[in-house]
Parts: C-alpha cells; sequence; structure tokens
C-alpha cells in the first residue's frame, strides 16, 4: 500500500497545498478549534480523497499549569467537565472534516500510573470513533514500549513514532510525524532533512497502511521529496 505524505499545517497556500499533497494533520486544534464554518470551508476546498489528521484538545490530555486544583480540572484523560466540554467541541468539528485520524498526544506527566490507566482506559472505552483511526504520541514518561504497545493494541490505539530519532515503528498501521531533529533533548525544527533521513522515513512506512506528517521548518519541500522518493516514476517536485 502506498504512504500518504503531509505536512503538520499548511504551510503554503490551501490551493497549492490542496493541488500537490494528499493528507495534512492540522495539530493548531491543540490550542484552538476552528470555527465550524472554518471546518466546512476546508472540507469543501480539499479533494473528495483528501485525507485530515486532527490533533485533539491540550485540555483532554494535558493538565493545566498553576495551583493544584487547576491542574486535576482538566487533562491525563480525568472524567472532568473541563475534558468532556473539549472533547465535545472537539467531535462537532470531527464530524465535519471527517478525518482519517485522531491524534492523542500526551505529556511527559503522562507517566504510566494505575490512576492515570484508569482513567485513558475508561476514556477510550466510551469515545466515539466515528470512522477514525485513534492516535497515541506520548512524550516521554518512561513507557516502556513492550506495555505502550499492549495498553495500545487493548484501546486499539496507533502508536506514532519518529524514526528520524530513533523511534522504531511497529504494527499494521503506521503513523509517523517528524518535526526535527533531536539535539541536546531539544528538538531542531529550523532544519531540512537529509536523502538518507528521507529514505529511512519511508523505509518505516513498511508495506502496510502508513502516514507521515513532517513539521520541521521545511517540511513543505521534504514532503514532496519524500512523495517522489515513494513514487519514482512521477514527475520531480519544484522547489
Amino acid at each position: 500500500m502506498e504512504p500518504l505524505v503531509g505536512c503538520r499545517g499548511f504551510p503554503v497556500a490551501r490551493e497549492r497545498y490542496f493541488a500537490e499533497l494528499r493528507a495534512v494533520e492540522i495539530s493548531d486544534t491543540r490550542k484552538r478549534l476552528p470555527k465550524l464554518e472554518t471546518a466546512r470551508r476546508w472540507r469543501a476546498e480539499a479533494p473528495e480523497d483528501f485525507e485530515f489528521s486532527l490533533v485533539v484538545p491540550a485540555a483532554i490530555t494535558h493538565p493545566a499549569e498553576g495551583s493544584p486544583r487547576a491542574y486535576q480540572a482538566a487533562g491525563h484523560f480525568r472524567d472532568a467537565p473541563l475534558v468532556r466540554r473539549a472533547w465535545e467541541a472537539f467531535e462537532a468539528v470531527a464530524e465535519v472534516l471527517r478525518p482519517a485520524f485522531i491524534v492523542f498526544e500526551t505529556p511527559p506527566s503522562f507517566y504510566p500510573h494505575p490512576g492515570h490507566l484508569k482513567d485513558m482506559y475508561a476514556f477510550f472505552r466510551a469515545a466515539r470513533r466515528g470512522g477514525a483511526a485513534f492516535v497515541w504520541a506520548q512524550h516521554g514518561g518512561g513507557w516502556d514500549p513492550r506495555f505502550q504497545e499492549k495498553v495500545a493494541s487493548e484501546l486499539k490505539l496507533v502508536v506514532a513514532c519518529d524514526p528520524v530519532n530513533g523511534e522504531a515503528p511497529g504494527g499494521r498501521v503506521r503513523y509517523i510525524r517528524v518535526s526535527g531533529r533531536v539535539k541536546d533533548r531539544r528538538v531542531d525544527r529550523s532544519v531540512s532533512l537529509s536523502d538518507s533521513e528521507l529514505r529511512n522515513i519511508l523505509h518505516a512506512c513498511g508495506a502496510g497502511k502508513a502516514r507521515v506528517f513532517l513539521g520541521n521548518a521545511d517540511s513543505w519541500r521534504d514532503a514532496r521529496r519524500l512523495r517522489d522518493l515513494a513514487f519514482p516514476g512521477r514527475p520531480r517536485c519544484a522547489a
């Protein structure tokens, strides 16, 4: 199966983007959801077979900073009013955009604690998927890869990976997200990926269903370079 390649957001005008690439991950939804009329416009402008991926609001996955009371009010999949309202608002947008994938980014504070796991299992067992695959993108937290895969398998989640920075993909469906290169434990986004890095990403796609989204500074050019590597018989991309 052919991988679909895209960017994390629209680095160029949408009309140009839709003409060149077939998928996009909308990451801004973590901080702010688009208005429903905006979502309808995006869906109408995109080709019928174009794929959207959406990142869920941070209120679902990230505790608020500040007082202990604020910390307990949201995030970590808690059964709390703010989490429920954030999910309901997100569902309204997802119903319009009909995403193929919904991404849950969890922070380092979401470590494998029994309370975290209890809330996570309750949330995903109740959440309506609407035809979308759920993706789990964990950042830190000390998860053992085998245990994470066990949890993901039980909850029917795809574990996101970044092969450029040493994360190995697994499973029949592969969801690859690259933001840049990790240097001194920080992500350097101001990079253009090398040919060898792009080939490594392509190898990580495997033979099954794969989606790749780039978020580095040169993501527009690199995504089209990766597309051209995946399909060498097609015309090469312009700069």
